[in-house]
């Protein structure tokens, strides 16, 4: 990593911080489920349709989405796809609050899968997105490097989860959610700021 060069650290951390927030939401659901279920009452399988709806969804935008970078750019698909997932991640924490009076545990469930459907579009921006900015702004030998610490936010988001947000989820699910979304807006912010469009 002391190879980086420039304006090259600067979007090195843009990108890790990225990957640390998107792969935080991928696990943030696991450790959140048990809360939610208990919350409302959702049966194993009622549960299961949120990450269902996040897959299908997640699954059809990636089908496309090297089309939509290689047409549009990196940049402006990152931007829309983390402006997505700051979004998603605050209806998905106010869904408790707003739907609860709108049908109940009906009203969250249905808020909760809507939400949960648009996070999935969401993270084509980061899994889909990441490598092209590599790729078209760092220097060959410290490319693999890069991408190799990025992957590493997988992990590193997982246990954030398990940590930090276990704790944030036992003040309530929602604020755990909301803190995300706090964090998908400063991901966008420095997207936006740092990372070139090419």
């Amino acid at each position: 990593m002391g190879k980086l060069k420039g304006k090259e650290v600067a979007i090195f951390l843009t990108l890790f911080f990225i990957g640390l927030v998107a792969n935080l939401d991928k696990s943030l659901i696991g450790v959140a489920a048990t809360a939610i279920r208990g919350e409302y009452g959702y049966s194993a399988t009622e549960f299961a349709n949120i990450t269902n709806l996040y897959y299908a969804s997640n699954i059809v935008m990636t089908l496309v989405s090297g089309w939509i970078v290689d047409r549009f750019g990196y940049k402006p698909f990152m931007v829309t796809a983390l402006t997505i997932l700051t979004v998603a991640s605050l209806t998905f924490g106010l869904s408790g609050m707003l739907a609860a009076g709108a049908g109940g545990a009906v009203g969250v469930l249905t808020g909760l899968l809507a939400s949960r459907f648009f996070i999935g579009i969401g993270q084509t921006g980061y899994t889909n997105g990441v490598s092209k900015v590599i790729v078209e702004n760092f220097q060959p030998e410290v490319r693999q490097t890069v991408q190799s610490v990025v992957v590493a936010t997988a992990g590193l988001g997982a246990l954030l989860a398990y940590t930090v947000f276990t704790g944030l989820v036992g003040m309530g699910w929602q604020i755990a959610y909301y803190v995300l979304s706090a964090l998908f807006l400063i991901a966008l912010v420095l997207m936006v700021v740092i990372v070139p469009k090419k």
